[in-house]
């Protein structure tokens, strides 16, 4: 995971559609943050809880709380991450299975 809040800067992340707003707003209510983008940050995009924790103003344990309430754990990501790993690698077979 990243330490730095902006080394996980590939394309335009969901982190950073939140650092926009927070600029235009002023403060974001954590009520705002959804489950989905909880995931992509801190799941696929590699946020650590301390810089989600920034953007919203709160303490990195209330994101770590409101991750394990909603079972974003590392090994649930990972296993996600294998997963489609394997679906993706059976999809290509099948293609070219066909030739």
């Amino acid at each position: 995971m990243f330490t730095d809040c902006s080394i996980a800067k590939e394309r335009v992340s969901i982190y950073e559609k939140y650092e926009k707003l927070k600029k235009e707003k002023g403060k974001l209510s954590l009520d705002m943050l959804t489950i989905e983008d909880l995931y992509q940050m801190w799941g696929v995009e590699n946020y650590p809880d301390s810089c989600i924790a920034e953007i919203f103003d709160v303490k990195k344990e209330d994101i770590r709380k409101l991750r394990y309430k909603y079972d974003i754990k590392q090994h649930i990501v990972i296993a996600n991450q294998v997963s489609l790993a394997l679906e993706n690698a059976m999809h290509s077979y099948r293609q070219l299975s066909k030739f």
